[in-house]
């Protein structure tokens, strides 16, 4: 069954869907919902679960591909894409996570219409309530093969307000193998901090330290992640290249309240956390150095 393969995605607050094209498990979704977060919480129906990495990222097309992290190697279910236009008026299924039932909506839909653009994916036109429709739901064939992906309201440039599109199975097959080479073109609208948006961020904590990959000193230029979470919130993202080779410094502040003081601090280095958790202790009146070595 096409549900079997289709994921519940949670990243930044936000609740959305994917799908396994694959046996391991790479997953195909929008990417807007991902914010500034690398990492997504995924959950299949069956309520197997886990994490996955972005590894490539596309904002100009909309679409994100992750791979499950800090797994024993399995088999996952997925389904393959369809080669086809679908004629007009085709029936077809949709798939979805909500983010209220565990388990997936299945309903009907129909392709009512195509609409070609340049540079990004082709959009297939399908019958479905916007306000009730997932980003990254599955447009599914009746043989059960990947027709498309329902895109976000709002980055779509065709059509009229409440009309639903999705992104053609054919792009998303081209797509796809830029995407396994770690392509990453970011929107900036797409991942700044909506939770700090429009405040001003106290002085910052400036972690610091030693930092390690696989046991040798990191090269300068690595991207570090710091992932703030705290219970009841959404989690906040933030990241910073190094400028120096074994060393980090990473300034943190946030100013939205409920972080201060309960929300554990998790780093990650392409897809892989370090060991500690340390707690954040925003708020001060001036720069808090914190010695915090790390190893990945």
């Amino acid at each position: 069954m096409a549900t079997n393969a289709v994921v519940e995605l949670k990243a930044s607050g936000e609740t959305w869907t994917g799908v396994t094209f694959n046996e391991q498990g790479e997953i195909i979704t929008t990417s807007r919902d991902l914010g500034a977060a690398p990492l997504a919480d995924f959950r299949f129906a069956d309520g197997v679960s886990g994490q996955a990495w972005v590894y490539g990222r596309d904002d100009n097309v909309g679409l994100a591909l992750l791979r499950p992290v800090a797994v024993a190697p399995r088999s996952y279910p997925f389904l393959s894409f369809s080669s086809e236009q679908p004629p007009l008026n085709s029936s077809m299924g949709l798939v979805q996570f909500n983010g209220i039932s565990t388990a997936p909506d299945l309903l009907d839909t129909v392709i009512t219409g195509f609409q070609p653009t340049l540079g990004g994916c082709s959009w297939l036109q399908i019958r479905a309530t916007d306000s009730a429709t997932s980003n990254g739901a599955v447009v599914f064939t009746p043989s059960g093969k990947i027709q498309g992906l329902r895109m976000p309201s709002g980055f779509v440039n065709v059509g009229s307000p409440g009309q639903v599109f999705a992104c053609a199975a054919t792009d998303i097959g081209t797509t796809i193998p830029l995407l396994q080479t770690g392509r990453a073109i970011l929107n900036p609208e797409f991942t700044r901090d909506t939770v700090d948006q429009g405040t001003i961020p106290p002085i910052p904590i400036i972690y610091h330290g030693t930092l390690a990959i696989g046991g040798q000193s990191a090269p300068i230029g690595t991207r570090i992640y710091a992932r703030l979470s705290a219970a009841g919130k959404p989690d906040i993202w933030k990241s910073r290249a190094t400028t120096k080779v074994g060393e980090y410094d990473f300034p943190i502040s946030v100013s939205a309240s409920g972080y201060d003081r309960v929300a554990t601090i998790e780093f990650w280095v392409d897809a892989k956390r370090a060991g500690v958790t340390p707690t954040y202790g925003g708020g001060g009146t001036s720069a808090q150095p914190v010695k915090q070595d790390l190893s990945f």
